[in-house]
């Protein structure tokens, strides 16, 4: 199935990459169209839950924390071809590694606006 509609496959807020690259995700999904819905399914629970374990890790300055639930909405989101977040996330796992708040409150808006434009985006599918 192709997306309803461009909006489907929007572009970041850059301009330069879809919020979801649907032919990816064809790609990389084990299984392919046929496993899609289980996929949606499972990364629209995934990803707000992995956004309030980012933000309990951040309020508790537990950087090892935040680092694995970065890592973890990185890898979930990248069998989407869901650059723009995969992106986002990997900018705040590589940061937890210097143990420092400082830019992290930039990120972590960049990562939820990321997060949302994904949910629409699958919302759409």
């Amino acid at each position: 199935m192709e997306p309803k509609s461009e909006a489907d496959g929007a572009t970041s807020a850059a301009g330069e990459l879809p919020v979801i690259d649907w032919k990816i995700a064809d790609e990389r999904l084990p299984g392919g169209q046929s496993m899609l819905p289980e996929f949606v399914t499972l990364a629209k629970k995934e990803a707000p839950s992995l956004l309030q374990e980012i933000h309990r890790a951040i309020e508790a300055q537990d950087f090892d924390g935040l680092r694995r639930s970065a890592h973890t909405l990185k890898s979930c989101v990248s069998y989407f071809g869901a650059e723009p977040l995969t992106q986002a996330a990997l900018q705040l796992e590589v940061h937890a590694h210097g143990k420092t708040m400082a830019g992290i409150p930039g990120m972590l808006a960049a990562l939820e606006n990321e997060v949302a434009r994904f949910l629409a985006a699958l919302d759409n599918r």
